[in-house]
C-alpha cells in the first residue's frame, strides 16, 4: 500500500526546499527565542492548533529561552471571517516590534503577505498552518539549529 502519511511529508519537506523569499538563512543558536503573531485568532471558527512547531522541535532537543536566534512564527491564513487579504492591525504592529531584530521569520500564510513584513530578516514560507506543514518546517530547522 501506498504510505499517505509519508506522502504527505514528502511533498511538505520539498515544499519548504525552496529558497527563502528574502534574505540567507543563518545558522541558528540555542536557546530559540520565540516570539508568535497569530493573525487567525478571533472569528467565529477557532484556528488549528500553532504549537505543532514548538513541541516537535522540543521533542527534538531544541531548548527555547532567551540568549539565541530570535525567531518570529507569523500565522496569517485566508479566512473569510476576516474581511481583508493582509495582516490585520494587531498582528501589523506586532510585526513591526518584533520583526526588524529577528533572525529568522517563519511565516504560515501565502507569499504574497511577506512584502508586508518589516525588516530584512529572512523569511522561510510555511504555507499552511496545519500540522502536516508546521512538523516539515520543525524537520526543517533541526540541521541549521546549532548543537
Amino acid at each position: 500500500g501506498t504510505d499517505l502519511p509519508g506522502v504527505g511529508a514528502a511533498l511538505a519537506d520539498r515544499l519548504l526546499a525552496a529558497p527563502p523569499l528574502r534574505g540567507v538563512i543563518p545558522m541558528l543558536r540555542q536557546p530559540l527565542n520565540v516570539t508568535i503573531i497569530d493573525d487567525d485568532v478571533g472569528g467565529p471558527y477557532p484556528a488549528s492548533p500553532g504549537d505543532w512547531i514548538i513541541r516537535a522541535l522540543e521533542d527534538a532537543g531544541v531548548a527555547f529561552g532567551s540568549g539565541g536566534s530570535r525567531i518570529v512564527i507569523a500565522y496569517s491564513e485566508p479566512r473569510a471571517w476576516k474581511g481583508r487579504a493582509g495582516f490585520g492591525a494587531d498582528a501589523v504592529a506586532r510585526l513591526r516590534e518584533f520583526a526588524p531584530s529577528a533572525d529568522l521569520i517563519v511565516h504560515f500564510g501565502h507569499p504574497r503577505l511577506a512584502a508586508s513584513i518589516p525588516g530584512t530578516a529572512p523569511i522561510l514560507v510555511g504555507w499552511h498552518r496545519q500540522r502536516l506543514m508546521q512538523e516539515a518546517v520543525a524537520r526543517w530547522f533541526m540541521p541549521r539549529v546549532s548543537r
